[in-house]
């Protein structure tokens, strides 16, 4: 079973991106409840995404990263929203943190 962030227990506004004070709370509860992996959106609150954006989710990532370390597998929702281009743009943007699959 995967642990959704945002999880409908935690708080979140559909008017902006998740924060690292909104993350540290998905994460107590992910860490506390022992799920093996974390399938989250963190693409949802932009339209046309660009390179600060894939920066600003590359750190929410590095913060879920060191959060887990490398106990718990991360898997990328991105709903089709990537052209062919794009999303190996992202997806070698984020392979350091060893993602599951977008």
């Amino acid at each position: 079973t995967s642990f959704v962030w945002p999880h409908p227990s935690v708080t979140t506004s559909s008017q902006s991106p998740p924060t690292a004070t909104r993350l540290s709370r998905t994460l107590e509860k992910l860490l506390e409840q022992d799920y093996p992996e974390l399938k989250c959106d963190p693409f949802a609150h932009y339209e046309l995404l660009t390179n600060s954006q894939i920066e600003g989710v590359a750190a929410l990532l590095e913060a879920v990263r060191d959060a887990v370390e490398w106990n718990v597998g991360i898997a990328l929702d991105c709903h089709g929203r990537f052209t062919r281009r794009g999303a190996i743009e992202v997806a070698d943007a984020l392979e350091q943190y060893d993602i599951l699959f977008m």
